[in-house]
């Protein structure tokens, strides 16, 4: 029952900040897997099954991410979580808003999941030619330019396991399109890592509350840091309530990872940082005061909005959902390498960063 406790315990710490841990009792993963009965109003995933871990448990799986996927061109069916408990524009579903949106509700899709991110990326791929897409995100996956990192360590190699770890890093570019032979050897961002630490197990960003049941990988993030992941163009996606799930399949003398789901809430106040570091070419992408920011990208961002860290709340929504489906196949994390230069930056004043919405 470790597990179990550390998970109550981390929320009890982050009571007045951003846990949001949903409750192991109400689950069903990417994938439809998990215990008690299934609720069509909720996308949830699988309980833990304690008191499977023991000191023995050494299987290291490092995986990078081969397909992504995060819903805009088809936003009936976007993937990701039921973040708020809530199925937003379900008239049979007796749960309500959680926050309160600044519009319209945004419609969940189906079983609630949130994904407001993919909303914007519809409505900014009409208004612009988008810088990303996940047509570019898996275009650029296939290049060998960009990827995610996985490493879950502490597996026992059963389908049921109440104690590993899940970490990521972001990464440079492979230099040649991936074999996804398990071979490919792809090397981890230094900013992932502490100051001239070239441990993997000293990840910056990781979830201590993770676990498997019934071969699905489940990580938790957000009580005490968000999950970040870097995605092309410099753009850094800071999540709170956050959530990593994926069945594990032996492959290859290794594990991979399918029907993934990875699922958060991105604070308005890391979205606008984030804008910050946008960038095209070493230039940045988005300043305060020109049009394409203020009159296109902020007001998008700023009418999506659709939950909020932490508990339920009448209080105004603060941040957009985040979901993507992706599978993740077995490398080689080797080494670490640079963290790229930062972009030149906007002029002083004109940072998105500290900016608000209306």
């Amino acid at each position: 029952m470790r597990r179990v406790r550390g998970v109550f315990a981390g929320c009890l710490i982050a009571l007045l900040g951003a846990c949001f841990l949903p409750t192991f009792d109400k689950v069903e993963g990417a994938g439809g897997a998990g215990g008690g009965t299934e609720d069509p109003c909720s996308a949830r995933w699988p309980a833990p099954v304690p008191g499977t871990s023991a000191e023995t448990d050494n299987i290291v799986i490092s995986l990078a991410t081969r397909t992504f996927d995060i819903g805009e061109r088809d936003l009936t069916n976007a993937p990701g979580f039921d973040l708020d408990r809530s199925c937003t524009c379900c008239t049979s579903c007796p749960a309500a808003q959680t926050c309160t949106p600044p519009g319209e509700p945004l419609c969940d899709a189906p079983r609630g999941r949130d994904n407001a991110v993919a909303h914007f990326l519809s409505q900014l791929d009409a208004a612009i030619a988008s810088p990303i897409t996940s047509t570019s995100l898996q275009a650029a996956i296939d290049a060998g330019t960009w990827t995610i990192l996985t490493r879950v360590t502490g597996y026992n190699g059963t389908p049921d396991d109440d104690e590993v770890v899940v970490m990521f890093y972001g990464t440079n570019a492979l230099g040649a399109s991936p074999q996804w032979s398990g071979q490919d050897i792809w090397t981890m961002r230094a900013d992932y890592l502490p100051a001239a630490s070239t441990n993997p197990d000293e990840a910056l960003v990781r979830s201590d509350v993770a676990y498997v049941s019934g071969g699905v990988l489940v990580g938790t993030f957000g009580a005490t840091q968000p999950l970040r992941i870097t995605l092309t163009g410099g753009l850094d996606l800071w999540l709170t309530s956050a959530i990593f799930s994926g069945r594990l399949e032996p492959y290859g003398g290794s594990y991979r990872l399918v029907e993934g789901t990875m699922g958060g809430l991105w604070n308005m106040t890391d979205v606008f940082r984030s804008l910050a570091e946008l960038d095209s070419g070493g230039a940045p992408l988005l300043c305060r005061g020109d049009p394409l920011y203020e009159d296109t990208v902020k007001p998008i961002l700023c009418g999506l909005r659709d939950g909020r860290p932490g508990f339920d709340s009448p209080l105004a929504c603060d941040a957009i959902s985040f979901g993507t489906a992706f599978t993740s196949e077995p490398v080689v994390i080797g080494g670490v390498s640079p963290a790229p230069v930062p972009p030149t930056p906007c002029a002083a004043g004109t940072e998105p960063t500290g900016d608000t919405c209306p």
